[in-house]
């Protein structure tokens, strides 16, 4: 069944590739590598900025051109990656029956059904979501790449981009770094190497796995051998040959700098806006190659300070799963309340980990991720939807210890919780009452649809998760919070509350300069009003009665503030969102790692999933103490400020109908945004080099040639050109053409040199004729027509092809009298 439906899907993608009511996705614009220059990134003001890092060392890239490139590389990759790729369009469905053929007979496959072609566009023009819609985009996007660019720049831009493991990207960086020397110079068995690294770089890492590495690296040879890429002696030779690594790399040599979970995602910022690019391709080259200055709202003293108070609590995060004393893994965002500003973010607690044994997840941020359950925090949330619509935070709600509940549309929902009678909401949230806010979201003034409705205004993401696909889910449990959200979306959230009732999205970036010095980007400051500042304040008040006589009674900053807790089901999740006026943090807890069965007396539901280590650890006692610490250190030198409530009567009832609004942001200092000028792409093929590199001119465009050879082409003859004609190229990028080696031929008539002296031979040279010059008498009785006399010697007298045609090869033929 399973070899059935993958068959069904071949055939449903030509099939709906080739329908002329298919529209398919255009092809964008590929931009070669920019100038080189390192992209710079800063925390601080824009005014004192300071360098957080170059994006270096992290991401190793070199590219190099196609005819840098070994063919005995070029040749191991295509034969064990795409066999046909010389010869297919972009999809080969051969190819793809072929691995359907393999993955079904014991063993596995040698190759994907994915061409070569296809990968390089899933890699670096489309999202990394699986669905069919997409892979009908990769395949329409494979078959347009085919049409407009030739195969050798298809071939170089996907060896420039693939990732081969230890953080190498492309095969000159890849060769550098396992061994220790160029492409330029690599052997067969080593290009066999590379090529077995590209389908499963982990497993068959030679540096931990050399047993799989040495099995793929042999197949490699085997499939080589078989497509008559080298030869039997040659494959027994190679196979003999032992993996030779260059050192292993280690934390020394990777270059640390802060904030490493903060900076992925402003590259992830670069990367996916398209202030920036219109595709992941041309993004992804601006940012890595471009030498942009990205200014950022990192603070960095406060980083380390969020650094510092994750680690004194959880000094033992880096033992391993099957650890008793593993401490749980913690990530940390703080947000100016005002402006969204995002001041520190800890994504986990080592990102530059290469212990793939005790830390595999090191370069996922936990901060902004996949998100996880939040707990009682959201109950903040349905309080908001609750007061928008005339409750009151005095109301009365039922609060017993075990309760069902009867919404219309939805099952009924039986529960239990801490049995408070019947309490007001103040109460309700002080005492996370379960049953409390069961019956508030029951209320039809607030209602599941209302809660999220809620949680959209105030920056949760209410659709699918980005990275995990999974859908946020309205149902009346959602007030317990049974949905994911990351840390970052709920810390945002709250600031809706300090802020009075304004929300403000975070920002991490400030500003883009490109290495010219044009801005290109500038953040434009936005807010919007979610809730009334009443509301916002009275939900102030309850949350700082959780701080006070609540469930994080005891935690104090000395100043004003306030927070809620949350803890999920099974205690998997531990949450402590907290602010004052100025600043909003957000901290969770718990284990991003699943638990092996029976692992530290985790609760049988919880085994494979990840538990705290010790049932009854909450969000008070594990998440509260990370916030607690680190905001007495980020305001340490901040003067103590109290929530501005002076709008409230003391009756609760407003003593004005102002609606609150925040103070815009100074415009004056921000630059002109310059938009980048863009240009049509001329057509450049069956010209001449030389006319090509006139009309890339005239477009302010810069050429790039590479030779190739094609006997039936004179030479400097354009046959290729990438971007297409027609497509739309920034002014100033590199382009490139494949041209017959040789410089072209004049396209202009042959002038008349009848009669001339053999001083014209240099002018015709300098125009581009290949002249040769023959010394022979003129026959008897020749007469030049110019001036009627029998040419002297040292004259010109036979022009071979004659004066006014243009030599096809560019070669001229002068006869001179003796």
């Amino acid at each position: 069944m399973r070899l059935q439906r993958l068959l069904a899907t071949v055939v449903a993608l030509t099939l709906v590739t080739s329908s002329c009511g298919f529209r398919p996705k255009a092809i964008p614009t590929l931009l070669p590598v920019l100038n080189g220059s390192l992209t710079q990134i800063f925390a601080g003001s824009i005014e004192h900025p300071v360098l957080i890092t170059e994006l270096k060392g992290d991401e190793r890239r070199e590219s190099v051109t196609i005819d840098q490139i070994p063919q005995i590389l070029q040749n191991a990759v295509v034969s064990i990656e795409d066999e046909r790729f010389w010869e297919h369009n972009g999809v080969d469905p051969r190819g793809v029956l072929r691995a359907i053929k393999s993955n079904s007979s014991a063993g596995g496959g040698t190759q994907g059904g994915s061409t070569i072609t296809q990968q390089y566009v899933k890699n670096a023009l489309l999202t990394p979501e699986r669905t069919f819609q997409r892979k009908i985009e990769e395949a329409s996007l494979a078959l347009q790449l085919e049409k407009n660019y030739t195969k050798e720049y298809i071939l170089e831009q996907y060896l420039n981009t693939i990732f081969f493991g230890n953080r190498s990207y492309g095969v000159q960086m890849a060769s550098k770094g396992y061994f220790g020397h160029g492409v330029d110079k690599i052997t067969l068995p080593e290009a066999a190497l590379l090529a077995a690294l590209i389908q499963l770089p982990a497993a068959t890492d030679p540096y931990r796995n050399p047993t799989a590495a040495l099995k793929r690296r042999d197949l490699v040879l085997e499939k080589m051998a078989s497509l008559g890429y080298i030869t039997d002696a040659e494959k027994t030779d190679a196979t003999a040959t032992p993996i030779q690594l260059a050192s292993a790399p280690s934390d020394d040599s990777i270059q640390r700098y802060p904030a490493p979970y903060f900076v992925e995602e402003v590259k992830r910022f670069i990367r996916s806006d398209d202030h920036f690019g219109k595709t992941a391709s041309e993004r992804d080259n601006l940012l890595v190659n471009g030498g942009l200055k990205i200014y950022t709202t990192l603070d960095l003293d406060m980083q380390a300070k969020a650094e510092a108070a994750v680690k004194k609590h959880f000094p033992n995060e880096h033992r391993k799963i099957t650890d008793s004393n593993k401490d749980p893994d913690a990530a940390l965002v703080a947000i100016d309340s005002h402006n969204g500003n995002v001041k520190a973010l800890v994504g986990g607690y080592d990102y530059f980990d290469t212990d793939t044994d005790t830390h595999p997840y090191a370069q996922v941020d936990l901060a902004v991720g996949g998100g996880r359950q939040v707990g009682s925090t959201f109950k903040s949330i349905a309080l908001a939807k609750a007061l928008s619509n005339g409750i009151k935070m005095s109301d009365v709600y039922p609060a017993p210890g075990s309760t069902t509940v009867k919404i219309p549309g939805y099952a009924p929902w039986t529960l239990t919780g801490d049995a408070l009678g019947r309490a007001s909401l103040t109460d309700c949230i002080a005492h996370s009452a379960n049953t409390c806010f069961a019956n508030l979201v029951a209320d039809k003034r607030v209602l599941p649809s209302g809660v999220t409705e809620m949680a959209t205004k105030m920056g949760i993401n209410t659709g699918a998760n980005r990275v995990t696909g999974q859908k946020f889910q309205t149902v009346p449990s959602e007030v317990l919070g049974a949905n994911n959200s990351t840390v970052l979306e709920m810390a945002s959230a709250y600031t809706t509350f300090p802020n009075r009732g304004i929300h403000v999205p975070p920002v991490m970036v400030t500003k883009v300069v490109k290495a010219d010095g044009t801005v290109i980007y500038q953040h434009e400051y936005t807010q919007t009003k979610v809730i009334e500042p009443e509301a916002a304040d009275e939900i102030t008040k309850g949350l700082q009665a959780v701080m006070t006589r609540g469930t994080a009674a005891g935690i104090t900053i000395g100043r004003p503030a306030a927070g809620k807790t949350g803890t999920t089901q099974s205690f998997t999740d531990a949450w402590f969102i907290g602010f004052t006026p100025d600043l909003t943090t957000a901290v969770w807890t718990g284990y991003a790692q699943t638990i092996p069965p029976g692992t530290r007396g985790c609760p049988s539901s919880q085994r494979d999933t990840g538990c705290l280590r010790q049932v009854g650890s909450t969000g008070a006692t594990v998440a509260a103490p990370v916030w607690e610490t680190f905001m007495k250190d980020a305001l340490a030198n901040v003067p103590p400020s109290d929530f501005d409530f002076s709008r409230v009567a003391t009756t609760g009832a407003p003593t004005t109908t102002t609606t609150t609004t925040v103070k815009p942001g100074n415009t004056d200092i921000l630059q002109k945004v310059v938009a980048p000028e863009d240009t049509t792409m001329p057509t450049l093929t069956g010209g001449s080099i030389n006319d090509a590199a006139s009309k890339a001119r005239r477009a302010g465009l810069t050429l790039r040639r590479i030779d190739v050879q094609d006997p039936s082409s004179r030479a400097g003859q354009v046959l290729g050109q990438s971007p297409a004609p027609g497509s739309s190229v920034r002014k100033g990028a590199t382009i490139t053409v494949e041209a017959t080696p040789g410089t072209p031929p004049p396209s202009s008539p042959l002038p008349d040199t009848l009669g001339q002296g053999t001083g014209v031979v240099a002018q015709l040279q300098s125009r581009g004729y290949i002249v040769s010059t023959v010394t022979e008498a003129a026959p008897p009785g020749f007469i030049l027509s110019a001036t009627g006399l029998p040419p002297a010697s040292g004259q010109i007298w036979q022009s071979d092809p004659v004066s006014g045609s243009i030599p096809p090869d560019g070669r001229v033929t002068l006869r001179v009298q003796p």
